[in-house]
């Protein structure tokens, strides 16, 4: 969708709000648009310009939720092979003065 100086549109902030902005120019597929009620301006490329704020939550990016596996279950089994390690403090600990 192409835009012209003087049209409202929205865009998504942070990739979680919903911002009305005004252009201001084109420049290439390079947009200037100014936040409305705000000072200053951005240069956004075409495709982040959205005509309505549905489309715009719709661009929305999912992110990968972070899971750490888990290394133990509640009886004891992890799943793991084995691994002996001796405690060499086993039954030899004194303490000397």
């Amino acid at each position: 969708m192409t835009f012209k100086r003087g049209d409202t549109c929205f865009i998504l902030e942070d990739n979680s709000d919903v911002v009305q902005v005004k252009v201001v120019s084109k420049q290439g597929k390079n947009y200037i648009v100014q936040l409305i009620g705000a000072c200053g301006a951005l240069k956004l490329s075409e495709n982040r310009l959205f005509e309505t704020k549905e489309e715009a939550m719709a661009s929305k990016k999912t992110s990968k939720a972070m899971v750490s596996p888990q290394l133990s279950d509640s009886n004891g089994r992890t799943g793991l092979p084995e691994i002996g390690i001796p405690d060499i403090f086993d039954g030899s600990r004194s303490r000397k003065i």
